[in-house]
């Protein structure tokens, strides 16, 4: 099945490589989808750094290539008490923001293979929160605990270079490496502490535990190639 697809991609670039009109999309106001190539094992286009991407060239030779995710979930914990017992249900959450923005100066826009290079940042922001399920006997002392974390991040500025290569005018593969430095940090964790029955007094004191922060350096390909659709 693997050969017949390759076979099948081979004959339409030999197909689209024939044509004598114009080789590519590349020109100023040209906009594309961006989608992550899976490969041919199953033909598959995942998101764009987890979520939208687009591509919107100012010239022939300039291009902005911007990423785009958001993320929230949200779960009931449910906290199944005794007969004899009052139960209060446990709550979790949480929440992923991100941004991703790239120009491309591609060097060569009339061949079917653009090479370019360029630069951008990315930003990552993380958060949760979990509310723990509670049973407790009346007349008792009980609370629960609520932890949340705040403040988690990544942030990161690169180079880039790499080629785009049109298999149709409309539609293109891209491979880059980049040269990336990156920070980040796991944000703090504080747990509190909230009377479900009884005497406040009871309570612990609330904790907060400083997250780990960091940096890094270096240099990496990307594990898939960017696929292009231009409309």
């Amino acid at each position: 099945m693997r050969s017949i697809l390759i076979v099948s991609l081979i004959f339409l670039c030999t197909i689209a490589f024939a044509q004598d009109e114009s080789k590519t999309s590349i020109a100023g106001g040209a906009k594309a989808l961006i989608f992550e190539f899976d490969g041919l094992d199953n033909l598959s286009a995942d998101s764009y750094n987890g979520g939208l991407g687009g591509k919107i060239y100012f010239s022939s030779s300039l291009a902005l290539r911007v990423g785009f995710n958001f993320d929230y979930e949200s779960e009931t914990i449910h906290a199944n008490p005794a007969d004899d017992e009052n139960g209060v249900d446990g709550e979790y959450s949480e929440s992923t923001f991100g941004l991703l923005a790239a120009m491309e100066i591609h060097t060569r826009n009339k061949s079917r293979v653009s090479p370019y290079f360029g630069g951008g940042f990315g930003f990552t922001r993380y958060g949760s929160e979990y509310k723990e399920p509670d049973t407790y006997v009346p007349g008792g002392n009980s609370y629960r605990a609520v932890t949340e974390v705040s403040g988690s991040y990544s942030f990161g500025i690169f180079g880039l270079a790499g080629a785009e290569l049109f298999i149709l005018k409309e539609v293109s593969l891209s491979a880059e490496y980049n040269l990336f430095l990156a920070f980040g940090s796991d944000g703090d964790e504080k747990t509190t502490y909230v009377v479900t029955e009884g005497d406040p007094v009871f309570i612990p004191a609330d904790v907060t535990d400083k997250g780990n922060s960091g940096w890094a350096i270096g240099t990496e390909s990307r594990g898939m190639l960017i696929l292009s659709i231009y409309f």
